[in-house]
């Protein structure tokens, strides 16, 4: 899902920007209900090599420079803004619900 503030930080990125987003996009559609995604030139897939290195990693750092993704300490893992996109369903936000009787003694 792509929310307001993604819609307008979308329509301001360049084509390397946009090229890789649609590349975190398909990703994030295999992983549904994560917040984090693992982005890696290596790591494509050979259909969807069609960007060169160097313009994947102009558009990584353009997506972390506005903020679409951030890094992780790990290597090619990137934590996906919930602001901007989403990776599944807000209620899940709430897994679980414990009501908690006070208890007089």
């Amino acid at each position: 899902k792509l929310f307001v503030n993604g819609v307008k930080a979308l329509a301001e990125l360049t084509s390397a920007g946009a090229r890789v987003f649609e590349l975190l996009y398909l990703q994030m559609q295999e992983t549904p209900n994560k917040d984090t995604v693992y982005l890696s030139f290596t790591g494509l897939d050979r259909n969807e090599k069609t960007i060169s290195r160097s313009t994947f990693t102009r558009g990584i750092s353009e997506l972390v420079e506005k903020q679409f993704i951030a890094s992780m300490p790990a290597v090619g893992w990137y934590w996906v803004n919930p602001d901007f996109v989403w990776n599944g369903d807000r209620l899940a936000f709430v897994q679980e619900y414990r009501r908690v009787h006070n208890k007089m003694y």
